[in-house]
């Protein structure tokens, strides 16, 4: 045993551990330098702003302002500006929309999900009939196929102001 274990069991860790993956939680991606602050603190918040902001419009310059009191810059250290706000929005929505639909695919039985992608499909070839000759003709009043479509071209047009 070493002479210092007596010391170094009452210091406080010097990492804080991950607890192991949660298969129920989505996976959060990892935070990188290609994504800002303003991403990931959307991110973090996206159920409290998408649910704020259900209905009505957003007003970009008012989120900027509230982003910067809570220091939040983009990448340069400049304030944020209301089009990249946007813009960081949508992304922030596209890789939730993303994640909910890998979550829902882990989440359905595989004999629902699509089949793999080397597998060929399976067409169905139409079957077409030769026409029969000693098929009676339209009954009465009926107007044949090209005169329907002609007639409802008409209507079109009339509706339309065309005609």
């Amino acid at each position: 045993m070493s002479p210092f274990a007596p010391a170094l069991a009452s210091l406080p860790a010097m990492r804080k551990t991950k607890p192991p993956p949660n298969p129920d939680l989505p996976a959060i991606p990892t935070r990188d330098a290609v994504r800002t602050p303003l991403f990931w603190l959307l991110y973090e918040h996206h159920k409290a702003f998408a649910e704020s902001w259900r209905g009505h419009r957003v007003k970009w310059p008012t989120v900027c302002a509230w982003a910067a009191a809570h220091g939040v810059s983009d990448q340069q250290g400049n304030a944020i500006q209301p089009g990249t706000a946007k813009k960081v929005w949508a992304r922030v929505c596209a890789v939730k929309a993303q994640e909910k639909a890998d979550r829902e695919a882990r989440q359905r039985p595989a004999h629902v999900r699509s089949p793999a992608i080397n597998q060929a499909p399976t067409v169905a070839t139409p079957v077409v009939n030769p026409p029969n000759r000693s098929q009676p003709a339209p009954a009465q009043g009926m107007a044949s196929a090209e005169e329907r479509v002609a007639a409802l071209n008409a209507y079109i047009r009339q509706r339309s102001g065309r005609s």
